[in-house]
């Protein structure tokens, strides 16, 4: 009877370390799936913190030029028209003297 009773008793102490052996390995599958989550929501993480800071550069790219650039611009193009306008005024000043004064003295000679 004692022989039974050890050999009952290895029988559940193996039982009992064999389920052992398999928590832990499913613990450690779990925790090697923790793992790759984790990795995996850290890059969709930093995925979506770079597209928050593209939405930040490019909003702060259009304040920067609806309040700076775009009236620099304007007054650049103001100023640029206004050069045109007196330089075609010039122009015109000097195509009216060729065409008054040199104009005619070249069929004269």
């Amino acid at each position: 009877m004692v022989y039974t009773t050890r050999q009952s008793l290895r029988k559940v102490n193996d039982e009992q370390k064999t389920g052992i052996r398999k928590t832990e390995h499913d613990l450690q599958v779990a925790e090697e799936e923790m793992v790759k989550e984790k990795f995996g929501i850290s890059s969709i993480f930093e995925d979506l913190t770079e597209v928050r800071k593209c939405i930040y550069v490019q909003t702060y790219i259009v304040t920067y030029w609806n309040e700076l650039g775009r009236p620099a611009f304007n007054l650049g193009i103001e100023n640029a028209l206004k050069m045109k306008a007196r330089g075609e005024g010039w122009a015109g000043i000097i195509v009216e003297r060729i065409r008054t004064v040199c104009y005619p003295q070249l069929f004269f000679i």
